[in-house]
C-alpha cells in the first residue's frame, strides 16, 4: 500500500482560497462580458453552465500547478510579508 503524506491545514486552506479567487474571479469577468448593451445575456446564454463548469476545474488546475511548484510552502509566505513589511516602512 502506498504511503500518504499529511500535509498541513494552511495548505487546504491556502488551496481552497485560491481556487475561490480564480474561479470567482473568471466567474465574474463572463458576467461581465455577457452584460452588453442589450442588458443581461446570462438568463438566455447557453454555454453558461458549461462555461462556469470550465472555469471551475481551471480553478482546480491552477491549484494543482501552484502546488507542484511548491508556492504552498511556508518560507514563501513569510519572505512575502517580510518584503511588504520592508515596502511599507
Amino acid at each position: 500500500m502506498a504511503a500518504t503524506t499529511k500535509y498541513p491545514l494552511y495548505k487546504y486552506i491556502l488551496a481552497v482560497i485560491d481556487w475561490v479567487v480564480v474561479s470567482a474571479s473568471l466567474l465574474v469577468a463572463f458576467n461581465l462580458r455577457a452584460q452588453g448593451p442589450t442588458g443581461n445575456l446570462l438568463a438566455i446564454h447557453p454555454s453558461f453552465v458549461a462555461e462556469g463548469l470550465f472555469f471551475l476545474g481551471y480553478g482546480a488546475l491552477s491549484v494543482l500547478i501552484f502546488q507542484y511548484f511548491n508556492l504552498y510552502k511556508v518560507n514563501v509566505f513569510l519572505t512575502l510579508v517580510d518584503h511588504s513589511l520592508q515596502v511599507l516602512k
